[in-house]
């Protein structure tokens, strides 16, 4: 065959591991998920014994915060009153309208922080069932129950502990709530995955590089799950929905979940 009619077949690309949409659309996936932890609540009636009661203690509670919160204002006026007293009115409103919004919103935190602490052996346990009615399977790759527990504690924790740096962040001028926000939707996202990766037999720094490697999914969720704060029975359902969002990773990129340590044979 003459030089100019030989056809040499060019070797294929590999294809990439997981084409990905944009940002936008991933952020809007994970917030997805918190109206889908809603639904899918709603829709299977043998949770509702498993949720009832930290459902209840989160409303109770973030009430409380609320409550606690609202009547610190004045507190918080005064001690803050000396510091913007000399700005204009227009730019001494906005700060006040911040600091009485940052307030309120961290005795609120507070509450739910504590709910999900308090409640963290059941919130586990509602997550396993969530996953059981997904796939029929539960993945169990950590140390013991008992030492996922303890791990799920330590999360609530974290989130409890994270609480002041949000308040610190709310009370700067102008971008304060904004950075609150964005740091407390972190913190949510951060604290609801910990239980199904820990079943997943991922260690710390192998949660952290999942988190980092969907930061957009969990930051949508963590944004949505902060907006939806307002609606009455939210804990169960935000343990919920990121009992699905994890599951819907699994499948997208399974290859993530087999980079896990063993950890079943391994010593507490």
């Amino acid at each position: 065959m003459p030089a100019n009619e030989r056809h040499v077949n060019a070797p294929e690309p590999a294809p990439s591991a997981l084409e990905r949409p944009g940002r936008v659309r991933r952020i809007v996936a994970g917030a997805w998920h918190v109206l889908g932890g809603v639904l899918f609540l709603l829709r299977h009636a043998s949770l509702w014994p498993l949720a009832a009661l930290p459902a209840l203690l989160g409303v109770f509670l973030m009430v409380v915060g609320a409550a606690v919160g609202l009547l610190s204002l004045g507190s918080v006026d005064q001690a803050f009153a000396p510091h913007y007293a000399r700005l204009p009115q227009p730019w001494s409103f906005a700060v006040m309208l911040a600091l009485g919004t940052t307030t309120i919103a961290a005795g609120v935190g507070v509450g739910l922080a504590l709910a999900l602490l308090l409640s963290a052996p059941i919130l586990d346990h509602l997550s396993r069932r969530t996953e059981e009615l997904l796939t029929g399977t539960v993945q169990d790759r950590s140390r013991s129950l008992h030492w996922e527990i303890a791990q799920s504690l330590k999360s609530g924790l974290f989130f409890l502990a994270a609480l002041p740096l949000a308040v610190a962040l709310g009370l700067l001028p102008l971008v304060g709530p904004l950075l609150e926000f964005l740091w407390a939707a972190h913190a949510l996202a951060s604290q609801q995955s910990e239980s199904p990766l820990l079943r997943r037999g991922l260690d710390g720094p192998a949660r952290r590089r999942w988190r980092h490697e969907w930061r957009w999914e969990c930051w949508g969720f963590g944004a949505a799950g902060l907006l939806a704060l307002c609606v009455p029975f939210i804990t169960p359902c935000l343990v919920v929905g990121m009992a699905r969002l994890v599951v819907e990773v699994e499948t997208l990129a399974p290859e993530l979940g087999e980079q896990a340590p063993d950890l079943a044979g391994a010593t507490p």
